[in-house]
């Protein structure tokens, strides 16, 4: 019973948590907020955030609110799953453990951003839905170094191959030095 409930606490739990990060990614990539996807996480996220805003304002397009409520939330969630397991975590070893869950979570948006956006060039590379729309938005700043350093080989673009192996190192750098394992 403990495990089942662990898992469905941390598949929630996660969920939501990719909401809140992609709400404070979207604005640092300059993500169209008339995108039915992007205006989906507004309002999802809205009743959360909006009132952190009131005494927490945005510093240009870091927006302060958002990374506070997604930072608590992670929190909570990492608590109320050591609370569960009957793990002991202080909480200077929560706090860490939330701030490296939070880059973990942002490496795998990334790593899934990339590979779809693969996809997308691969089965449909010239139309349009919001979806791609919102990937586009998050790979392309990510590719772009990689493109400028690996150029295209005879129309072959390898940048997303370097970039998926970066992503993935920070991944397995990150989880090497977490305190614990969700």
């Amino acid at each position: 019973m403990t495990s089942a409930l662990y898992f469905v606490f941390k598949t929630l739990g996660e969920l939501v948590l990719f909401v809140f990060i992609l709400r404070v990614w979207l604005p640092l990539f300059r993500a169209d907020f008339r995108n039915p996807i992007s205006q989906s996480i507004l309002k999802f996220t809205s009743p959360f955030i909006n009132p952190t805003r009131k005494f927490l304002p945005s510093i240009g397009q870091l927006d302060t609110a958002s990374i506070l409520v997604t930072f608590i939330l992670q929190y909570l969630l990492i608590l109320i799953l050591s609370l569960i397991s009957d793990q002991e975590i202080s909480s200077t070893t929560m706090f860490i453990g939330t701030f490296l869950e939070l880059c973990l979570t942002s490496a795998n948006l990334f790593f899934f951003a990339i590979i779809i956006h693969i996809v997308f060039s691969w089965i449909a590379p010239s139309s349009y839905t919001p979806l791609k729309n919102i990937v586009e938005n998050i790979a392309e700043p990510l590719l772009k170094p990689y493109r400028n350093f690996f150029r295209p080989i005879s129309g072959l673009d390898l940048s997303p191959i370097f970039a998926i192996i970066a992503i993935q190192a920070v991944i397995i750098f990150i989880r090497n030095i977490a305190p614990f394992q969700l």
